[in-house]
């Protein structure tokens, strides 16, 4: 049985077996969609005060996998780490890729 790499995002990825990639897929595009919706029924302000918790949460991870690669990091080593690791992801969100 082969294996795939599914994508989540910068901050982790999942290796699934084939058979359930359509599963997958299909979860993944109704949680987008339920996304979007309640996106699409907030305000601006609500919009921006769950971006800031996404991004919370997103660091509060990000130090978790630090953390649990490197148990021997201090605190400061783990921000370091995670600092280091933002950098990275946004020089690759400045890539641009030209087709022709």
């Amino acid at each position: 049985m082969g294996l795939i790499l599914l994508e989540t995002s910068y901050l982790g990825r999942i290796l699934v077996t084939m058979s359930h990639e359509q599963e997958i897929v299909e979860i993944a595009n109704a949680k987008y969609a339920r996304r979007i919706a309640r996106a699409r029924s907030m305000t601006g302000e609500e919009r921006l005060l769950e971006s800031m918790e996404l991004f919370e949460e997103s660091l509060e991870r990000m130090k978790a996998g630090v953390r649990f690669r490197h148990p021997e990091f201090t605190e400061d080593e783990i921000l370091a780490k995670v600092n280091e690791q933002l950098k990275m992801i946004r020089a690759a969100e400045k890539v641009t890729v030209m087709t022709p």
